[in-house]
């Protein structure tokens, strides 16, 4: 099997799209993983953008989520998996999902 990594600098998968993720830091990276393998199953969450804030219902302005680029995430977006996310500036690389094996 051939993964096709992406880098998110080039294109951003679909919104809500489940994707295989290659991530560089953030809380849960494994200190003792020496071949650099950080990779799991997200889901890919968009929201609002510091830049696209000022456009919002002014009564929504001040209400944020996880994806928000705000605070410590520096992206309009984040990585969701297990209850737990990525900011976006944790994930370098990304890939679509394999189909899964066809039983026999």
């Amino acid at each position: 099997m051939n993964l096709q990594w992406i880098s998110v600098k080039d294109q951003l998968p679909e919104n809500g799209k489940h994707v295989l993720v290659h991530y560089t830091g953030g809380n849960w990276i494994d200190r003792d993983d020496q071949f650099g393998n950080e990779c799991l199953v997200a889901k890919f969450e968009r929201n609002i953008t510091a830049k696209d804030r000022p456009n919002i219902k002014e009564s929504m302005r001040g209400r944020f989520t996880r994806a928000d680029e705000f605070g410590n995430n520096l992206r309009g977006f984040c990585w969701v998996y297990s209850g737990h996310s990525l900011f976006g500036q944790d994930v370098d690389f990304w890939s679509p999902l394999p189909s899964l094996p066809t039983p026999p």
